[in-house]
């Protein structure tokens, strides 16, 4: 069995990225409430499932403002089990699934 962590994910462009914070943080209309749900379906597979809403919160949160949400303050917060590294992974991961379901790529 592969291990997630080890694969890597495809880094998306700022641009994509700032769409999808933009879609997080505005939108609440199907079939893009929809998308995220099935995004953070992705994220985070190894975790148990409240690890896992709390990474996807942390990760929703981390997109819409980096500088208000960073990291560390969200690591405390959520207490999550992870490294910075997994969780940029993760996050990466969200935003590809979420940005390829919406057709910005």
């Amino acid at each position: 069995m592969k291990n997630e962590y080890k694969t890597k994910t495809k880094i998306p462009s700022r641009g994509v990225t700032r769409a999808c914070a933009g879609l997080l943080e505005s939108v609440r209309t199907y079939p893009y409430t929809a998308y995220m749900e099935l995004a953070a379906s992705v994220v985070g597979k190894e975790w148990d499932e409240e690890e896992r809403q709390k990474l996807t919160e942390a990760i929703k949160l981390n997109l819409i403002n980096q500088k208000e949400y960073p990291f560390e303050m969200l690591q405390r917060k959520y207490q999550l089990p992870c490294s910075r590294k997994v969780f940029r992974r993760e996050a990466r991961l969200y935003v590809n699934v979420l940005s390829g379901l919406c057709g910005f790529e």
